[in-house]
């Protein structure tokens, strides 16, 4: 194996891990998402949709209270 500067030797394992992964781990254009990572995307995207609809509310409660200050000032 040719040494490069950029990756040290000491590295060589890590790659040679990465290159025996399947390629529906790599980030490979094409490539089917892997089944056995499918259940975590989905907990994720279930996560991250309650984390924003939780902003929204938030949002939409700030809104509110910026709205009813501007309205009690034109009083």
């Amino acid at each position: 194996m040719r040494r490069c500067r950029a990756f040290p030797q000491e590295n060589a394992s890590v790659f040679n891990a990465i290159r025996s992964f399947p390629d529906c781990m790599l980030l490979i254009e094409g490539t089917a998402a892997c089944p056995n990572t499918k259940a975590l995307h989905r907990e994720r995207l279930r996560s991250s949709e309650k984390h924003i609809a939780n902003l929204v509310r938030h949002r939409a409660r700030l809104v509110e209270t910026l709205n009813e200050g501007r309205a009690s000032s034109m009083d």
